[in-house]
């Protein structure tokens, strides 16, 4: 059974709000995929993860790390898990916090709880929908 990259998104979302998606990550992955560009790109082994130093925010994000998790293909804004770095160098498990940053990954547009992964996506989509830039690219799409 075939997956588009954004049902395959939105599996991980569901698997982090359960709790599970590091376990479940690697399977989600081995599905194929239906060979068609999404609205949404799950990003789990991208090695851009950033100190919340590096970006600007409203909050602070500086005792975190920000690691991409899904981009939006149609802005090009991108949603982050904010985690906590151990002592030993590992990240905490649960994230702390999850952002929406700007396609250059400098500036943190939107923080939401950690409780929130699902409430972050559903802004990542309407926060696209909203953008007078994609809004005219999405209408002229087949």
């Amino acid at each position: 059974m075939t997956i588009s990259e954004t049902v395959r998104a939105e599996i991980s979302v569901l698997a982090e709000v359960w709790g599970e998606r590091e376990t479940l990550a690697p399977r989600v992955l081995r599905c194929p995929g239906d060979g068609r560009p999404g609205r949404l790109q799950l990003i789990e082994h991208d090695d851009g993860a950033v100190s919340g130093t590096s970006i600007r925010a409203g909050q602070d994000l500086a005792d975190l790390i920000l690691v991409p998790w899904i981009a939006c293909t149609g802005c090009d804004q991108i949603l982050m898990r904010a985690h906590a770095q151990k002592p030993w160098g590992d990240l905490s498990y649960l994230a702390r916090h999850y952002v929406i940053v700007s396609s250059d990954r400098a500036t943190a547009l939107r923080v939401f709880p950690a409780d929130s992964a699902d409430g972050a996506l559903a802004a990542l989509l309407d926060d696209c929908r909203q953008s007078p830039s994609t809004t005219s690219s999405m209408k002229s799409a087949p």
